[in-house]
């Protein structure tokens, strides 16, 4: 391989790397709210925005996430919370129990990764004891 063409691949792997580990700054909203429930501590930066969302810094996982060593990731172009044995606590919309095929999509490409998902509805974000004893349980138990 010429070195040319090894600085260029390293180039496209470098801007991507970055490119990425930016778009993690702009997570949706429902998805903060979910690390917070889970303990985080996060710095919303309203005035630098990307699509409409806001610039948010995690400044501390909390205990559970930490411990697990759970990271805020994208799958598939999917938030999740993940860790390095394969253990993912996703957000389930609203829309997506109405929609069979994005359903099947999403447990397909979790499976084919090796990810032992938990779906979270994001209408138990109005409950945060009961996200808690869950995600306890997942992670836990």
């Amino acid at each position: 391989m010429s070195s040319r063409r090894f600085i260029r691949r390293l180039k496209h792997k470098l801007t991507d790397l970055i490119v990425n580990r930016y778009a993690l700054l702009f997570p949706d909203q429902t998805t903060v709210r979910l690390m917070q429930i889970l303990g985080s501590s996060t710095l919303v930066i309203g005035s630098v925005r990307q699509h409409g969302r806001p610039m948010t810094i995690v400044l501390w996982r909390g205990a559970m996430l930490r411990s697990e060593n759970f990271r805020l990731a994208y799958v598939d172009g999917k938030p999740v919370l993940s860790n390095d044995v394969r253990m993912a606590i996703a957000l389930e919309d609203d829309d997506r129990t109405r929609d069979i095929l994005i359903d099947q999509h999403y447990d397909e490409v979790f499976s084919e990764r090796g990810y032992n998902v938990r779906w979270i509805p994001a209408r138990w974000l109005s409950q945060p004891a009961k996200v808690k004893a869950d995600v306890s349980r997942f992670i836990y138990g």
